[in-house]
């Protein structure tokens, strides 16, 4: 799978680049332990990096080796596309500009237009005016649309609109545009720094019922729906279990104690017949990351209580 994602270069100076955590969450889980990555450049010059986490994840030691080889300027867009494993090709746009593409940010949606940046312009249409329409490539289709100067800047106007609408693109997305011809432009879209897959809203399957959501929107979602589960689950009238453990069901509530443990319910305990004063349980989260806890058994009022220890993990 291609992987990639962008960030602006704030402080050129740093020796650190922080990562997005959208990138972070989507592709790697939560933050992880240090990784060695390779940055390859189009010039033919390498680097090596650490990946970390520090008081968020980052590019650390070897990364201002890389700005100060590239001679990266503050501002400039950094887009980072996986080649191989651990292997990432970077480009970046001074002035909005990288080779024959450009990019500028989606923040003229009610005036139905996009800008292009003035660097663009002076680079390919110097000595040539504008045509008056333009394809744009996206979502397997062909747009038609209209360019136009509008005071000392030049827009896509005319149809930008209607592919906004029918793509789903809004405000404060970054649009980069790729030149493939002198009337063609291949459109590609992030959004929290990572890519969107376009999908162009006539002809797709129960479109109206789809919203999409950024990744925090999804987690938030997904936490309100785990706690009106609990809530329908302790509303419901107790079963009157047979045997050891009630298998129907694989869910399990998990009381906490303390700031790192959580006290695990007798099912859990039984049916991993825990009987000694501390054993080792591995568990898998949904992303398929398994970690090796240790169970150990307490006592209150005489009664034997399991808790397992607690790390601050994610997913």
């Amino acid at each position: 799978m291609n992987v990639s994602f962008v960030k602006i270069l704030e402080d050129p100076n740093s020796l650190k680049l922080e990562l997005p955590l959208s990138f972070v969450y989507k592709h790697r889980g939560r933050p992880w332990p240090r990784i060695h990555l390779k940055i390859l450049h189009e010039c033919g010059k390498s680097w090596t990096v650490t990946m970390k986490t520090l008081s968020r994840p980052a590019l650390a030691d070897g990364w201002a080796a890389v700005v100060k080889g590239l001679q990266l300027p503050k501002d400039s867009l950094l887009v980072f596309k996986s080649i191989l494993h651990d292997v990432f090709e970077l480009s970046f746009f001074i002035d909005g500009v990288c080779g024959q593409s450009y990019f500028t940010y989606q923040r003229c949606t009610q005036l139905g237009l996009t800008v292009i940046p003035d660097a663009f312009i002076k680079k390919f249409f110097q000595k040539q005016t504008l045509n008056d329409t333009y394809q744009i490539l996206a979502a397997g289709t062909r747009w038609t649309v209209e360019s136009a100067k509008i005071h000392n800047c030049y827009a896509f106007t005319d149809g930008w609109p209607t592919l906004c609408e029918r793509l789903k693109i809004f405000d404060e997305d970054l649009l980069i545009f790729n030149k493939i011809d002198n009337v063609s432009f291949q459109l590609s879209v992030y959004r929290d720094c990572i890519p969107v897959v376009l999908v162009d809203k006539v002809g797709s399957v129960d479109d109206d019922e789809v919203v999409e959501i950024s990744h925090g929107q999804f987690v938030d979602e997904l936490d309100k729906d785990k706690k009106i589960k609990q809530v329908k689950k302790h509303s419901l009238p107790k079963k009157v279990q047979t045997g050891n453990v009630n298998t129907d069901t694989e869910n399990f509530d998990f009381t906490r104690k303390g700031e790192y443990r959580l006290r695990l319910p007798v099912q859990v305990a039984n049916r991993a017949g825990f009987k000694k004063k501390r054993h080792s349980l591995k568990v898998q989260n949904l992303e398929g990351h398994v970690v090796v806890y240790t169970v150990k058994t307490e006592k209150r009022n005489c009664e034997p209580l399991f808790c397992r220890k607690l790390a601050k993990i994610y997913g």
